[in-house]
């Protein structure tokens, strides 16, 4: 009797059709009891969720006339969602209301003998498609701009060719010798390369030449575009991982984590260290050029261009995905990633500064990359202006001072080897993974790096200049050459496969108690430094000069490809993650056919949406920022020397 005054009462606040409706099954549980009701209800029951996490059958539910539902129970650190099926007669907005989420939670516990009463109960209907908002359109516009720039520069050209054929042959016919048709075409040379506009940089013509060019400019650096594919790979694969195990069975986690498999993939997150060490390296070897540095030393603001390609691919994707998916557990799933209150944190590349929301979940890469590029430019100032010795022990500097307070965090917050970390403490990811203080050691580590091998290629005439150089030097010896292969390879796989399969024993332990915490404290502030130690002392054959089968496998094609989509596609991957295990209709199960489908899944997504964003953004805006890098006086190309020829009039003809 309790039971039916409170459905009487909860009903309250609903349109007619639907308290009609309820108030009829009300008087059937009265009347005739439990058994009554679970008869009425068969129909929905059967096309519904029979337990927590489970989804029941959302597109024959919807195919039947009937509704459907998405309830997610919330509290004390759980996440319980579900869905059901209903009658049409009730909304999903008649039943998320205060009234009747006491409702729902008495039939959740007497179909299911679930108690959700401490349980705050949201309610989604799946059906509703999402709005298109302000944001949307503002990025929908952004891309068909690029697009369309990339586009009209080859299209334009064309029809100006096929109408400059024509007039160059009359025009041709009024020169009266030779003399004066060398002069023509000399200045119409020079105004041509003069007047090289951002729409032709913007082109998919030029775009396209780059993009297709894989030849090896330095073969010393060969190595990392294979370290850069490879990590690429990774850092995919360990996302699926903790995506996966986010929205799967936590008993199936719970017995699978001790696989191996499972074991290695908990060491993917070194793919984000590697990233940032590259993109240390690569500042360092770029940018610290002997005549670059005083350039950029006066005029840095051309450098944010490409910060702006970064944090607009991900605002694009970030307004344009929500509206890619559906499904029962779409707006669980998938929603709450793309949701963005603090959109201008995100812009400003300030939003680890903040631990109360994230506009972007996947965007922190980029605000830590910009911070530490921006703390890198006063290095490079000491540099230019003071002495290179200065420069570098700056960034000595930097790599001692970050390295002290990642482990200062790591003890003060008490956080245990890296994987066990982010399983038991999620405050982890707030508290230290986003924090570009924590992570700046193997980025810096790769600027000094990047800087002895500039170094290296600019002073090749003083041997004794470097220790590049005399280990240059001695590979020349035979013996020296064998002693320096095994040492490197030795000692940088040795770190690296120390720190992939050292914490084994933390990681099958019940109680993550196989090591003292002190122990794991110092391991969590200081493996990603060693790892990414022993990735350099790895390539260091590579980078001197030296050959063998190794650096020959990391140099090939397909790594040089994948290489140059590397960044784009770690910008897009998470999204597409996202969205992929959003559209399972089922909570997907945490197996390795699971992983590998979702792998390979994604990485196909992310190869042909990252190649786009490639060549209509990357490429012409990095081309872009070049130019915004140079002196005037070096934007104007000498103009190329005519040969004297005689007007071929048939030749012209020919080219129509």
């Amino acid at each position: 009797m309790i039971i039916v005054i409170l459905l009487f009462e909860l009903v309250q606040g609903t349109n007619v059709t639907c308290q009609r409706l309820i108030n009829r099954m009300v008087l059937d549980y009265e009347l005739f009891g439990q058994k009554k009701l679970i008869q009425d209800m068969m129909p929905y029951l059967q096309l519904s969720a029979n337990g927590v996490n489970k989804w029941g059958y959302y597109d024959a539910c919807l195919r039947k006339n009937h509704s459907y539902s998405t309830a997610v129970f919330t509290g004390g650190g759980l996440v319980m969602p579900m869905g059901f099926c209903h009658s049409n007669q009730c909304t999903t907005q008649d039943l998320d209301n205060q009234n009747n989420v006491d409702l729902i939670k008495a039939a959740i516990f007497i179909f299911f003998n679930i108690t959700v009463d401490d349980l705050k109960l949201t309610l989604y209907d799946p059906t509703i498609p999402i709005e298109y908002g302000f944001g949307f359109w503002v990025t929908i516009l952004i891309l068909f701009l690029f697009f369309s720039v990339g586009l009209f520069y080859p299209i334009s050209e064309t029809i100006k060719k096929q109408m400059a054929a024509t007039k160059n042959i009359q025009d041709s016919q009024l020169f009266q010798d030779r003399e004066d048709e060398e002069i023509f075409h000399s200045e119409k040379q020079q105004n041509k390369q003069i007047q090289l506009s951002i729409i032709e940089e913007l082109s998919i013509n030029e775009s396209y030449k780059t993009f297709t060019n894989f030849k090896i400019i330095d073969p010393n650096l060969a190595i990392m575009d294979g370290i850069r594919s490879l990590a690429f790979m990774m850092v995919i694969f360990g996302h699926i991982w903790g995506s996966t195990a986010g929205t799967s069975f936590t008993q199936e986690v719970g017995l699978l984590i001790q696989k191996w498999i499972f074991l290695n993939l908990a060491d993917m997150m070194y793919s984000v260290d590697i990233f940032f060490w590259l993109g240390g390296f690569f500042i360092g070897f770029v940018l610290f050029e002997k005549n670059k540095t005083q350039k950029i030393a006066e005029k840095p603001e051309g450098l944010t261009v490409d910060n702006f390609s970064q944090i607009m691919q991900n605002m694009a994707m970030l307004y344009n995905c929500p509206h890619l998916g559906k499904g029962p557990r779409w707006q669980v799933s998938s929603l709450p990633a793309y949701e963005c209150h603090t959109p201008f944190r995100s812009l400003l590349f300030i939003d680890n500064f903040y631990n109360d929301s994230y506009c972007l979940p996947w965007g922190w890469y980029l605000t830590n990359d910009f911070q530490m590029f921006l703390v890198s430019l006063i290095p490079l100032y000491l540099y230019s202006k003071v002495s290179p010795f200065v420069g570098k022990l700056s960034i000595g500097l930097l790599i001692v001072i970050t390295q002290f307070l990642s482990i200062y965090v790591s003890i003060y917050y008490n956080f245990a080897v890296p994987g066990v970390s982010m399983l038991i403490n999620s405050q982890n990811f707030m508290d230290y993974y986003f924090k570009s203080y924590c992570r700046a050691p193997p980025y810096y580590i790769g600027l000094l790096l990047g800087i002895m091998y500039r170094e290296y290629k600019q002073t090749k005439k003083h041997p004794n200049g470097s220790y590049l150089h005399k280990l240059h030097a001695a590979s020349r010896n035979q013996k020296k050459r064998y002693f320096i292969w095994a040492f490197c390879y030795t000692i940088g796989f040795g770190i690296v496969l120390s720190l992939w399969l050292g914490w084994r024993p933390v990681q099958i332990s019940d109680k993550f108690a196989a090591w003292p915490m002190w122990f794991q404290n110092i391991w969590h502030g200081i493996c990603r430094s060693v790892f990414v130690i022993g990735l350099s002392i790895v390539v260091i054959p590579s980078i001197i000069g030296m050959r063998d089968i190794f650096i020959l496998f990391m140099s090939q094609i397909t790594f040089r490809f994948m290489a140059k989509i590397s960044f784009c596609g770690y910008l897009l991957h998470y999204i597409f993650i996202i969205v992929v295990i959003g559209l399972y209709y089922e909570s997907p199960e945490f197996s390795e056919i699971t992983l590998y489908q979702s792998f390979f899944g994604v990485t196909a997504i992310t190869i042909i949406f990252g190649s786009l964003m490639t060549l209509f953004i990357e490429i012409p805006l990095s081309k872009l920022e070049k130019r915004l890098l140079q002196n005037k006086k070096n934007q104007v190309p000498q103009p190329k020397p005519v040969i004297r020829q005689s007007p071929d009039i048939s030749a012209q003809l020919s080219n129509l």
